[in-house]
């Protein structure tokens, strides 16, 4: 699968300055419910970072939204479909660099992927991925891939709740961040070709893998490019919130869309407070990787492949109207091992609302929990 124009590939660092990459995570957006006049400590600042440019803008793509129940159109599915997936949601402190790039429409994507980072070593691939390099102590990793719009700091709860000998590594994708100046994906393949060749050298330890929301597609597909190429498989694959890739998919394209139309989807999914949808200088910000991240999502195209011989775990919301518990049970197709699947309280964010429940199925899918006596 192709991007459509020949302009800077995904991953590539955009000239900016003399200013280096952001450092340090990025927050998925303010804390909900506490949303300042101004932008939020630690989310996403009115302008550019200091002595760089605003990142760059996401490529073509396409997406769907999920329009406002309000407006007549609550999600419900005679199919259940491969729901879209989104929203500014934060578990972020102080600190933190942007999540976002600069509003405005999708302009032509890059050309084919291939290696967004050639020339770097694999240290330096790790610490843009992860921030740090993998611990060598570590008896297993947990690699975490964020939902569209989100980023790093997504996963800082779950990172806290993680036991002893777990590494717990949230990705960092392309566009957000200490990657605020890269170009972000807007088509699977190339996204997961580059996750791929960056995690080499990482996979030295027994790994899992774990996406939310769209986080949970490129899971899916990363473990098959993983076999794909031979290298060692993921000892589990933890997928949440996520329908299956075989479910049709309903909706209006979400990054061509109106703006006050992408606002009424992400009001919808319930990850975004109204306040942060209205403050207009934090969605200039954020708006433009969502953008590119529903384009991740809606121009995929699943290709059916034999099953992973690996064990899954489905997490799911009770009340998630996003990817309702009822389309959790076709990824029961993808895995000639038992797939599990656990429902959580709440909504479509509730791995950022119930952190230490999640990781508590996680250990328990990993075998970390010791029996009780």
């Amino acid at each position: 699968m192709r991007d459509a124009h020949p302009g800077p590939r995904p991953g590539r660092l955009l000239p900016t300055g003399p200013a280096g990459p952001v450092p340090g995570d990025a927050p998925a957006g303010p804390v909900p419910g506490r949303i300042p006049a101004g932008p939020a400590p630690g989310g996403v600042p009115a302008g550019p970072a200091p002595g760089g440019a605003p990142a760059p803008a996401p490529h073509d793509g396409t997406a769907t939204s999920r329009p406002s129940p309000e407006a007549g159109t609550a999600p419900r599915y005679p199919v259940p479909p491969r729901p879209t997936s989104g929203g500014i949601h934060a578990n972020a402190a102080p600190g933190d660099a942007p999540a976002g790039a600069a509003l405005g429409g999708v302009p032509a994507g890059p050309g084919p992927g291939g290696d967004p980072v050639a020339g770097r070593s694999a240290g330096e691939r790790h610490r843009a991925l992860f921030g740090t390099g993998p611990a060598p102590g570590d008896r297993l990793r947990l690699f975490c891939f964020p939902y569209a719009g989100g980023n790093a700091a997504a996963y800082r709860g779950l990172r806290a709740a993680a036991p002893t000998g777990l590494g717990v590594y949230p990705v960092e994708l392309p566009g957000r961040g200490r990657r605020i100046r890269e170009v972000p994906h807007t088509a699977m393949a190339s996204l997961v070709a580059s996750l791929a060749d960056d995690l080499q050298g990482a996979l030295d330890r027994p790994y899992a893998l774990l996406g939310h929301s769209l986080g949970g597609l490129i899971a899916y597909e990363l473990a098959v490019e993983l076999r794909e190429r031979g290298a060692p498989p993921p000892a589990h694959l933890f997928l949440s919130a996520i329908a299956a890739p075989q479910w049709p998919r309903t909706g209006r394209p979400l990054h061509r869309a109106g703006e006050a139309e992408v606002r009424a989807a992400l009001l919808a999914m319930g990850g975004t407070p109204p306040e942060l949808l209205a403050n207009e200088e934090i969605m200039a910000l954020a708006l433009p990787v969502l953008r590119a991240d529903h384009s991740v999502l809606e121009t995929y195209r699943y290709r059916p492949r034999p099953p992973l011989p690996l064990p899954v775990t489905v997490f799911g919301g009770s009340a998630d109207e996003v990817a309702p518990p009822e389309v959790l049970g076709g990824w029961r197709e993808h895995s000639d091992r038992p797939v599990a699947i656990r429902l959580f309280p709440g909504g479509h964010f509730f791995l950022t609302t119930a952190p230490a429940e999640v990781m508590r199925g996680i250990a328990h899918g990993l075998g970390l929990l010791r029996p009780a006596r």
